[in-house]
């Protein structure tokens, strides 16, 4: 039982109305192909050349080529040949309003779990709610001290923050690159006194890979230091 990452190479691909040719040249018995990390078909090379036909990929699929031999053909190799595809997945987003039911000293804490788990468990993130120390209640306090009016500056501080979008802060959290699954999130928050509130929870389901990056240029090349730098448009999903 073998597989030989490296050995599939003048690979095109045609499209085919709902269709797309995959072709390309193998010195092994035969061809696996994955879609999105599932095993879709095999063909067994003709001279070294092998042709696959495919339903038409979805602009965020990725296709895996993989050599195997011909009594391998049907064996799911993906997760051991190919350990580092999930840097190619999507991230997960986790976000938290920081408003006037939080305090200055409170902190957002972010969880996730493996795909498939039953519940978010492992803590990957906190992050305090107001990074400057300074919520909206807490400036209208100062405020309030300074003119001897603690409670009105409160309320004011509350007020105006509303009015100018102040009294709300968004805490952000991304993930790092994940494959595709179903992944449990959740969100809290605690206090001062380590007393937390009610999860809030979800299940993310990342169905594909993300989005590759596009339009790959060369910016410039110098010859002096052979030094060659190449743009292109970032996927936006990651």
């Amino acid at each position: 039982m073998a597989y030989y990452a490296d050995s599939v190479e003048s690979v095109t691909l045609e499209s085919g109305g709902r269709y797309v040719i995959i072709r390309g040249k193998c010195a092994y018995e035969a061809v696996q192909c994955y879609v999105n990390g599932a095993l879709v078909g095999a063909a067994r090379p003709y001279l070294q050349w092998f042709e696959l036909a495919l339903p038409a990929p979805d602009k965020r699929d990725i296709l895996f080529l993989l050599a195997v031999d011909a009594a391998d053909a049907e064996t799911d190799y993906f997760a051991a040949a190919y350990d580092g595809a999930a840097a190619n997945a999507n991230r997960i987003r986790l976000y938290v309003h920081a408003d006037s039911a939080y305090l200055p000293t409170d902190k957002a804490k972010f969880y996730r779990g493996d795909a498939g788990d039953p519940s978010a468990d492992t803590l990957i993130a906190t992050k305090p709610l107001f990074p400057g120390g300074q919520g909206k209640g807490g400036w209208g306090r100062l405020w309030g001290r300074a003119w001897g009016m603690e409670d009105f500056g409160l309320g004011w501080g509350t007020n105006w923050g509303y009015a100018w979008g102040y009294d709300t802060a968004r805490i952000e959290f991304t993930t790092e690159p994940l494959g595709p699954g179903a992944y449990p999130v959740a969100v809290l928050v605690e206090d001062q006194a380590g007393n937390t509130s009610t999860e809030a929870t979800d299940t993310v389901t990342l169905a594909s890979y993300a989005e590759p990056a596009t339009d790959l240029t060369i910016t410039s090349y110098t010859l002096g230091t052979d030094t060659l730098v190449l743009g292109w448009t970032a996927s936006g999903d990651i």
